[in-house]
């Protein structure tokens, strides 16, 4: 994850998602997934748990996800959003989740990122 950046008053939260994936490229298709999202969270840094401030899911993941390279490599970059700032520090984390197409359950459990640096 990318430190969120500060900038008049605001946080502003973006993150890029890479994968590498060879096994997939021979059986990759278009109907790999019912679902898949990326979601993005801004948390204000506390000690303890940090609480979500702002969350957005980029659904987008999904079709980036199914028409990876002929290696299965790609990569996804969610939207920018921005949080009105109080005097706090803050990161941003996220988590991948995919629904696989024909498997008769909805999201998976999530794929965890590594927070960012607080900003």
């Amino acid at each position: 994850m990318r430190a969120p950046k500060r900038s008049g008053g605001y946080i502003h939260a973006t993150a890029t998602v890479y994968w590498d994936e060879p096994y997939t490229a021979k059986n990759r298709s278009t109907l790999t997934f019912n679902k898949a999202k990326f979601q993005l969270q801004t948390k204000k840094s506390v000690s303890g748990r940090d609480p979500v401030v702002k969350s957005g899911a980029y659904t987008g993941l999904e079709h980036a996800l199914e028409h990876s390279s002929s290696n299965g490599n790609g990569s996804y970059s969610t939207g920018t959003f921005k949080y009105k700032a109080g005097p706090y520090r803050y990161l941003a984390d996220g988590y991948i989740q995919v629904d696989w197409s024909g498997d008769g359950k909805s999201f998976r459990a999530p794929i965890l990122f590594t927070a960012s640096p607080v900003v």
